[in-house]
Formats: structure tokens, C-alpha cells, sequence
């Protein structure tokens, strides 16, 4: 089956920033292999580094409570 656009745009993201991260490789690397401009990796590198740490605080436990 085929991934829609943005199934696959999700999927890039996923990859690329743990990536830039850990720095397994450079944005270089990283916009050579996945066709994707330097910019954006870097903005989503940003966004997993500086929203990271909300994801394991005590305020996203509405699903919990919700169930």
C-alpha cells in the first residue's frame, strides 16, 4: 500500500531528526539521502529538541485520564 504524502513527509521527518540529533550524520548527509532542503531538517531538529522534554512531563496525561 502506498503512504499518502503526508504519511511520507511524516515518516522523513521521523527519521531525519533523531538523526541530526545524535549527529550520525550531518544535514548534509541527511538532505542528500532523503531530498529534503537543509532548512527544514534543521527546523525540525529545533522543534524535537525544544518539545522533547513536554512529552515526558506530567501535563500530557489526558489520554490516561480519559480511558
Amino acid at each position: 500500500m502506498k503512504q499518502s504524502g503526508k504519511e511520507a513527509w511524516i515518516g522523513i521527518q521521523g527519521e531525519s531528526s533523531p538523526a541530526a540529533i545524535r549527529g550520525d550524520q550531518t544535514i548534509s548527509e541527511l538532505d542528500s539521502r532523503l531530498e529534503v532542503h537543509p532548512t527544514l531538517i534543521n527546523n525540525w531538529k529545533k522543534q524535537l529538541t525544544e518539545g522533547a522534554p513536554g512529552l515526558f512531563s506530567s501535563g500530557h496525561t489526558k489520554q490516561n485520564k480519559s480511558q
